[in-house]
């Protein structure tokens, strides 16, 4: 299969490598979308502490189940999947508190093993999240960055009519700003690169 395959720290190219095989509580994912994230840029210019190379980088994937590893129910099969990218070891104090995003033994897909610049893509049954059929691959792609907007917008509390200010105008900036506009407030977006205006401009 083709992949983005990082081998050295400043650079990755694309190669043929072979396609992974669901193993036990896995399943299979011909890739449909996968998101360019800031991380991913990072792991391919400067590293990450986490990083074992070589590594095929994307950590933001959907698309479609394929093949599932030997104790998986065939039900996942061709199911459209969103999947989320850290697997937390489920024992730490962390995880027994309900808090798995926190957990110190966090294993990262692009960081840990192998992410989804590729044609396929293996990851565990548990981190897999259907995608309801109204809504495409290229809005459910983003559903990671936008809930880390929402759960920030949650955490202020912010409430119709009133002003928010946004520093940043990227993606990240552009889910803030029209998130607090559906809430019914205003956004103002503080953001110097003129090309980045057109992510918060209606």
């Amino acid at each position: 299969m083709k992949a983005v395959v990082v081998e050295q720290i400043g650079g990755f190219r694309l190669a043929d490598i072979p396609c992974p095989e669901p193993g036990p509580g896995e399943v299979l994912i011909k890739t449909a979308v996968t998101g360019m994230c800031r991380t991913d840029l990072k792991i391919i210019e400067v590293g990450h502490r986490d990083l074992v190379l070589p590594r095929v980088p994307g950590e933001e994937v959907v698309g479609t189940v394929c093949a599932v590893g030997p104790d998986v129910a065939p039900q996942y099969m061709g199911q459209r999947v969103y999947v989320y990218p850290g697997t937390s070891c489920g024992h730490c104090k962390a995880c027994l508190q309900g808090a798995g995003n926190l957990c110190s033994g966090m294993q990262i897909m692009g960081f840990h093993r192998d992410g989804g610049f590729a044609d396929y893509v293996a990851a565990p049954v548990a981190s897999i999240m259907a995608i309801p059929e109204s809504c495409s691959f290229e809005q459910a792609v983003t559903a990671e960055p936008l809930s880390c907007c929402l759960n920030a917008l949650e955490l202020s509390e912010l409430q119709a009519g009133e002003r928010i200010g946004i520093w940043g105008g990227g993606p990240a900036g552009a889910f803030l700003a029209r998130a607090a506009q559906a809430m019914g407030a205003e956004p103002i977006v503080i953001e110097p690169h003129e090309a980045r205006h057109c992510y918060h401009e209606s």
